[in-house]
C-alpha cells in the first residue's frame, strides 16, 4: 500500500499539479498579507497575532484549496482509465480495490499536505511579525485545526472526485465544479441550519475553526458522513457493476 501511494504522488509531480498548488498557496499568503495592511481603528489587521494564520485558512477553504484537492484527486483516480493504461495495470498482480484505496489515500494526504504547507508559510510570516506574541499552545491548536480541515475538505469534495472518475478527462471539470461548490458556501449564512450542513462549513465546524454546540457538531458529522458514503458508493459500488 505504501509503495502504491508513493507512485501516485509521483504522477502528480509529472503532471505539474504540485508546483501549481504551491504557487497558489504563496498567492494566498501574499493576498491575505496585503489585506492585513488595511487599517482597523488605530491599528491594522496584520498587527494582531495569529490573524494571518486564521484568515488564510478561511480564504483558502472558500476560494482555492477544495478545487485544487478535487483536481489532484480526480487526476490520480481517472488517469489510467482515460489514458488507456488501465488494461496494462490489470496484467500486474495488484488488487484493484487496493489500488483504488491507495489513490484515495494519496488524494487525502495531498489535501492534508496542502493545508500543512499553508500553515507553515503563515507561521513563518507570523514569527517574523509577532515572534514574542505567539503562544505555543495556541500555535499547536491552530495546527490541529489546519490538519483536520485538510481531512474535512477532502471528504467534502470526494463525491466530485468520484464523479469525475466516470467522465473522460474530467479532472479539469472537477476543478471548476469544486470551485463553484466552494462559492455556494460563501453565500449561505454559516449560522443558519442550511449553512451549517454545507460540507465546507461542516468541515470548518469539525476542525474547530467555528465555535459550535453539540447540535451543530452532529449536523456537521452527518454532512461529512453523507459525502463519504456517496463517494465510496460512486468509487467502489459503480466500479464493481462495471466490471461485472
Amino acid at each position: 500500500m505504501f509503495l502504491l501511494t508513493v507512485s501516485e504522488f509521483k504522477k502528480l509531480k509529472r503532471a505539474k499539479i504540485l508546483p501549481v498548488s504551491l504557487f497558489a498557496l504563496v498567492m494566498i499568503v501574499v493576498t491575505v498579507f496585503a489585506q492585513g495592511q488595511m487599517p482597523f481603528g488605530e491599528s491594522k489587521y496584520i498587527d494582531n497575532a495569529s490573524w494571518l494564520i486564521m484568515t488564510s485558512q478561511s480564504l483558502a477553504t472558500f476560494f482555492v484549496l477544495p478545487a485544487l484537492i478535487a483536481l489532484a484527486g480526480s487526476f490520480i483516480i481517472c488517469r489510467e482509465r482515460h489514458e488507456k493504461t488501465e488494461i496494462q495495470l490489470k496484467l500486474i498482480p495488484v488488487d484493484e480495490k487496493m489500488l483504488t484505496a491507495a489513490k484515495l489515500i494519496s488524494s487525502a494526504l495531498y489535501g492534508i499536505g496542502l493545508y500543512g504547507i499553508l500553515f507553515v508559510m503563515t507561521l513563518i510570516v507570523e514569527m517574523c511579525l509577532h515572534a514574542g506574541a505567539l503562544d505555543y499552545a495556541e500555535t499547536l491548536r491552530l495546527l490541529r485545526i489546519y490538519l483536520m480541515e485538510g481531512i474535512g475538505i477532502f471528504i467534502a469534495v470526494s463525491p466530485i472526485i468520484a464523479l469525475a472518475s466516470k467522465i473522460k478527462k474530467a479532472y479539469r471539470l472537477a476543478f471548476v465544479v469544486a470551485e463553484v461548490y466552494s462559492f455556494t458556501a460563501i453565500f449561505l449564512d454559516p449560522l443558519s441550519t442550511l449553512g451549517k450542513t454545507h460540507p465546507l462549513t461542516a468541515a470548518l465546524i469539525l476542525s474547530g475553526y467555528y465555535t459550535a454546540d453539540k447540535k451543530d457538531l452532529w449536523s456537521a458529522l452527518i454532512s461529512m458522513a453523507v459525502c463519504l458514503s456517496l463517494s465510496i458508493f460512486l468509487t467502489f459500488g459503480i466500479r464493481e457493476k462495471e466490471s461485472a
